[in-house]
Formats: structure tokens, C-alpha cells, sequence
């Protein structure tokens, strides 16, 4: 069984693929950061959560 798959999966390695196209995504304005600086998590937090953050 076990030589079986290896069988089936080298084969599939060695199949030529088909050429795909590439994934695109598109560009999204989110307007300006909430927060002055993404450097702190904990004043992140704390903003995010109303003070409640521990």
C-alpha cells in the first residue's frame, strides 16, 4: 500500500502542470491608522479595548 502511494505521488511530481495564472489582489483604501504607532501592542490594546486591557 505505502509503495503504491509513493508510486501515484511521483508520478504526480513528475507530471508537467499546467501553466496557472498568478494570483492578484486588488488595493483597498482603509483611510489613516487609529492609532499613532503599531509599535506598542499594549497601548494598541489598551486603546482598542477601553483601558480594560490587563
Amino acid at each position: 500500500m505505502v509503495n503504491d502511494a509513493l508510486r501515484q505521488g511521483l508520478k504526480e511530481l513528475l507530471r508537467p502542470k499546467p501553466r496557472s495564472v498568478p494570483f492578484q489582489t486588488k488595493p483597498l483604501a482603509l483611510g489613516r491608522c487609529l492609532v499613532g504607532s503599531v509599535d506598542d501592542v499594549a497601548e494598541i490594546l489598551a486603546t482598542s479595548e477601553g483601558e480594560a486591557f490587563q
